[in-house]
């Protein structure tokens, strides 16, 4: 069967895409996220289908439907196209003719194969390379023979199945197994019918001696009951002694507290209170007095101090005139200063700059921002075309020099690739060793056959002998028997039967023996061997592809450097219209030049490149020229201002009576004015001041007022005139109040323990010592009524408690009949271990056998691959006797198990087995083999030899190689390579 196409409907990222399968050996190349192992699923998925919770992880994300179809060879010739979608279910497969078949025609066409055998023999990537180093031969029947019960990993689970059920039906040291758990329900039901006959003879005297309890506890309790009632009275009296006692001494001393009924109720609280609340009043009104009185003598005083208003009003603003007159001073000198300073400095720069020019020549120069671009173009330019004129020189001498170095590498080249016939030679040798190679696997894959053939007619030749003779003795002791019996009877009838039942036997026996002769003739004859021609040495087959090899990458180079050659030929032509275009714009440029030289004669003897730093100078140069005279006019008109401060402030000086400097004259009238500002300062302050503490006076007489008429009340309440008789007076009837809260508290007391008798009580004269001594008695009397009632009550239930396990119970010949029924459960139990028992050997039979058909084959088939892969460096795979694990055997007979290999070399071992169970397996079922990036750890040698055994198991097996790996495919051809992002389109 093969693969010859893939329609996607949509599968993971996959949209509504064609992927074709030309080739035998297809490998599918793509870089991560590319879509292979998508691809790969998709495959399996239409041959196979998926479990649910796979098909939610490629539902795709756009909405199109979950499927497609593969396009499919088989082994007959016949297209067959078989569609899966996500809304069918099943598989629909349409044949050549139209006819349409559905799953169990898929199931068919793979011969019974599942997706878990498939992946198991004919799938297999990197990740499954690590197994090979656990690897044991039981493991082998699991991992290289998963064919169901037409492969043993599905007889293993069956083993493994009957061998769990049956223990879990019985175990010769075990608890839990039904057998083992029925056997000890047996041991504990005889015990329990052992214990019930001697029960039933105690129940009687049982029931007795419970009921003289019962009665005995009944008394107890009556006794109980009536002491608990006196013992409940008396611990009132108890509990309510205490408040009894204070009760009586507290009403005896309210009495003496008659006289301060008409006290104000809180009155001293109230009164403290008010006291409380005024008293800081009285004290800001205090505090206010004295204030008022020290700021009204400090406002005389600073009135005495004061100038007039009209001589205030006049040097009011003699400060900022003052400051004016300084500022302006100032300014003009540090003005001078600069324009002097700037003066000097703007010459030094102009000589510095070289270009003979004055101060006044550079304030005349006309510059605009075109003469900037324009000197700007001219030194871009001359720099671009000095840079260019270098650049075509260099660029021309290595065009030149990589041209002649091109052709002598060409020339060396031919020297070194194969004539053409010697290249032909070569290939035909190659292709008549692969042909060799092939008659010889038929004639193996032949022998192999007759082998097998053999093998079942030698079986069926043994049978037919056997039952040849079986036939004969049975005949001829028949015949014996029916003489002796017509002998003793005297019969004919006997021995004609006899002689007939002799005659058919004999008879039988020469048809058995005509038929044997044949089937044993066929196969008696010599087998006959083809004799094939002799096979290339595998040292000489490899040197011979590694010279066509190197031919091939000869050749590819040679193409390359041949289309350098004509690349280099044409850049050197473009180089020469280049130089001519240049020369005529350095023509142009010298142009420009002698222009501008014309125009400015002080740019002559100066290189083109330091034009555009010249022009920002003499930029520069004209702002400084400006800034020069600008500052020369500022300080012409300060000098003005200045003389006009002098003549406001010369009135003001004489009329204060100030004969100095002018100069010394301003800053007397400002110390005056500073001076005259803070007295009046201070005026306004103190003023502000004397406002505010008469009003907080005012205020705070209004808030005295009312707590002064509260508290004359409360004295007028007491009947009192002296606030010391009200706060004695006061004392006094806290007392009173105290001692009536404390009688009110015990009284509550003695109602909440007697009720309605509290009044009763209170009237008795109690003796509280003989109270007491009554109490103890009562407890002692109590505790012992007790204890024999919690003696009885124990015994008692005791008794009811085995009365009640007697009634309870099962009775005798119920426990009799479980045990029978047990018994019968036992017997079907241990018939049904039994069946389980022998299922499990047959199993193990079966497994055994199917291992040794197909092991010896995988065994020999995989050790030639590996011999190849590791360049004879071992030469066979096999299972040790003991242990049964895999080993191979290196040149030197020395072995070594998977765990002792390199990880390379374990890796090549894994896949020469499952190389070897695919090509033993592929006769049968003819399926494709898919490899995804399995080689990753096989260095290049390797990696190549693995790619030639693989196109020559192409040659009756379809392949399909996923790898992300591009560097790596250089020796398969265009039809064999499916990139994934190049091959593939949308409808």
């Amino acid at each position: 069967m093969r693969i010859e196409k893939a329609h996607i409907f949509g599968f993971g990222k996959w949209d509504d895409e064609i992927i074709d399968f030309p080739a035998p050996f297809q490998v599918i190349q793509g870089p991560n996220e590319s879509g292979k192992t998508s691809l790969k699923q998709f495959i399996l998925y239409i041959l196979f289908g998926l479990p649910p919770s796979m098909k939610k992880v490629y539902t795709p994300k756009h909405g199109k439907p979950l499927g497609g179809r593969l396009f499919i060879r088989t082994e007959e010739g016949e297209q067959v196209i078989v569609e899966r979608t996500n809304d069918a279910g099943e598989a629909e497969c349409v044949l050549e003719g139209g006819r349409v078949e559905g799953e169990e025609y898929l199931h068919s066409l793979l011969k019974g194969m599942d997706r878990h055998t498939f992946e198991g023999i004919f799938a297999f990537g990197d990740r499954d390379l690590a197994k090979i180093r656990d690897l044991k031969g039981e493991d082998l029947g699991k991992v290289l023979f998963g064919v169901g019960m037409t492969g043993s990993d599905r007889i293993s689970r069956m083993e493994k199945t009957f061998e769990k059920k049956a223990g879990d039906w019985f175990k010769k040291r075990g608890k839990n197994p039904v057998i083992n758990e029925q056997i000890q329900k047996l041991k504990t039901l005889q015990n329990k019918i052992d214990e019930l006959e001697q029960k039933e003879k105690d129940y009687s005297t049982l029931v007795e001696k419970i009921n003289d309890i019962e009665q005995a506890i009944k008394g107890k309790k009556q006794d109980k009951e009536e002491l608990e009632r006196k013992q409940l009275q008396w611990n009132k009296y108890l509990q309510a002694k205490e408040a009894i006692q204070h009760y009586h001494m507290l009403k005896k001393d309210v009495l003496e507290y008659q006289d301060v009924d008409s006290f104000p109720h809180n009155g001293l609280e109230r009164l403290e209170d008010l006291k409380h609340q005024s008293l800081p009043l009285i004290s800001d009104m205090n505090a206010l007095t004295k204030n008022k009185e020290e700021i009204s003598e400090q406002i005389n005083q600073i009135k005495q101090e004061m100038l007039s208003n009209e001589m205030y009003d006049r040097i009011k603003n003699m400060e900022h005139i003052a400051q004016n007159y300084e500022r302006l001073k100032s300014e003009i000198e540090q003005k001078r200063i600069e324009w002097e300073e700037g003066r000097k400095s703007l010459g030094r720069e102009i000589e510095l700059t070289g270009l003979h020019l004055t101060i006044e020549d550079i304030q005349d120069l006309e510059l605009s921002v075109f003469t900037e671009d324009k000197w700007k173009e001219i030194h871009q330019g001359y720099q671009e075309l000095h840079y260019e004129q270098e650049q075509i020189e260099q660029e021309e001498s290595h065009l030149v020099k990589e041209q002649k170095e091109t052709e002598e590498y060409l020339s060396k080249l031919n020297e070194k690739m194969l004539a053409p016939g010697e290249q032909k030679e070569i290939e035909n040798r190659i292709e008549q060793h692969k042909s060799e190679m092939l008659k010889q696997q038929i004639y193996q894959e032949q022998q192999q056959k007759n082998k097998r053939q053999k093998d079942y007619v030698h079986q069926l030749l043994f049978k037919l002998k056997k039952a040849q003779h079986t036939f004969l003795g049975a005949s001829f002791i028949l015949l014996l028997l029916s003489f002796s019996v017509s002998y003793f009877t005297q019969s004919v009838t006997g021995y004609i039967f006899g002689a007939s039942v002799f005659l058919m036997g004999l008879l039988f026996w020469l048809v058995f023996g005509l038929i044997a002769k044949p089937l044993n003739k066929s196969f008696t004859s010599k087998e006959s061997y083809e004799s094939f021609a002799r096979f290339l040495p595998e040292l000489e087959l490899e040197h011979l592809k590694e010279k066509l090899r190197a031919h091939q990458r000869l050749e590819k180079e040679q193409d390359h450097f041949k289309k350098k050659l004509e690349k280099l030929t044409g850049s050197i032509h473009q180089l020469e219209g280049r130089k001519q275009y240049l020369e005529a714009k350095i023509k142009r440029l010298h142009q420009m030049i002698d222009e501008e030289l014309t125009r400015y004669p002080f740019l002559k003897g100066l290189e083109v490149n330091y034009w555009p730093s010249v022009y920002h100078q003499l930029i520069q140069l004209q702002r400084q020229a400006q800034n020069l005279a600008r500052k020369k006019a500022e300080m012409d008109q300060l000098s003005r201002k200045l003389k006009q401060q002098e003549a406001a402030v010369q009135p003001v000086a004489e009329k204060a009576g100030i004969a100095d400097s002018l100069d010394e004259g301003i800053k007397q009238l400002v110390n005056l004015y500073k001076q005259e500002f803070k007295i009046r300062e201070r005026m306004e302050y103190e003023q502000e001041r004397l406002k505010d503490i008469e009003k907080k006076m005012s205020r705070l007489q209004e808030k005295l007022d009312p707590y002064q008429k509260e508290i004359q009340t409360l004295l007028e309440m007491a009947g009192v005139k002296e606030e010391k008789d009200y706060l004695a007076m006061g004392q006094r009837y806290e007392k009173k109040q105290d001692l009536e809260e404390k009688l009110d508290y015990w009284h509550r007391q003695i109602q909440i323990i007697f009720s309605d008798q509290a009044e009763v009580v209170l009237q008795e004269a109690i003796d509280w010592d003989e109270l007491e001594l009554k109490m103890k008695k009562m407890d002692e009397k109590q505790k012992t009524i007790h204890q024999e009632i919690d003696t009885l009550t124990q015994q008692l239930a005791d008794l009811r408690a085995q009365k009640k396990q007697l009634e309870e119970s099962e009775t005798l010949s119920d426990r009799r009949h479980q045990l029978s029924l047990l018994k019968n459960e036992l017997k079907e139990q241990a018939r049904h271990w039994a069946v389980l028992k022998t299922a499990e050997s047959l199993i193990k039979e079966t497994k055994k056998v199917y291992q040794e058909e197909y092991m010896p084959a995988v065994m020999e088939q995989a050790s030639n691959y590996f011999h190849k892969l590791t360049g004879g460096q071992y030469q066979k795979v096999m299972l040790a006797d003991a242990s049964d694990t895999l080993e191979v055997a290196n040149k030197n007979q020395m072995r070594f198990q998977p765990a002792e290999l390199s990880e390379g070399t374990a890796s090549q071992l894994y896949v020469s087995l499952r190389l070897a169970l695919s090509d033993v397996m592929n006769a049968d079922y003819g399926l494709p083999f898919i490899i995804d990036d399995a080689f990753v750890h096989f260095d290049r040698s390797r990696e190549q030899e693995m790619h030639d055994i693989l196109q020559d198991l192409a040659q009756k097996q379809q392949i399909l190689y996923f790898t992300c790996h591009d560097e790596r495919l250089s020796s398969f051809n265009n039809e064999q390579l499916l990139r994934l992002e190049k091959h593939t389109f949308s409808l």
